[in-house]
């Protein structure tokens, strides 16, 4: 993907998330900071919006095993984190079990709602105790047909598409 095509379909991603109802009543959103380098949509101007517009934005943040969240109050309450991700400093954290919307990262989402991830298992550990709506962002040439699944996945919810 181009620099021009990523900056583009993460724009309209933006935009789609934005208009998304779940999203436009939600007032507690827990959203990936985007690791830029591995092309995972920029959702960056879109964070600092909804921070912007009162509302509580919150990061995950690893623990141990787990996924933890932390409060992201603007780029001063990052600091970097293993795995190449940046995520909200310590004395932010909690344990966010129940936000009004969690946006999931995925390197592809299939028909169903199952995703693939980077392989960690961190959000498919944290997800089944999540009762918020969930909602992946991807690019177009991230939809597919079918992934393969297991009893432990949890298929998300919403799935937005760029193209």
């Amino acid at each position: 993907m181009t620099e021009a095509d990523w900056e583009r379909e993460s724009s309209v991603l933006c935009e789609r998330l934005t208009r998304h109802p779940v999203v436009a009543m939600a007032s507690d959103i827990h959203v990936f900071w985007p690791m830029t380098l591995l092309r995972e949509p920029n959702l960056q101007p879109l964070i600092d919006a909804w921070v912007a517009e009162g509302r509580r934005v919150w990061l995950p943040v690893v623990v141990g095993s787990g996924l933890g969240a932390g409060r992201y109050t603007g780029p001063d309450s990052l600091h970097a984190a293993p795995m190449g991700m940046l995520e909200p400093v310590a004395s932010t954290l909690f344990h966010a079990d129940i936000p009004d919307v969690v946006i999931v990262p995925a390197l592809a989402v299939d028909r169903q709602g199952f995703r693939l991830g980077y392989g960690g298992g961190y959000y498919d550990r944290w997800l089944p105790g999540v009762h918020a709506e969930t909602i992946c962002p991807i690019f177009g040439s991230g939809f597919v047909e079918a992934l393969p699944n297991e009893a432990h996945d949890v298929p998300i919810r919403h799935v937005i598409i760029s193209t």
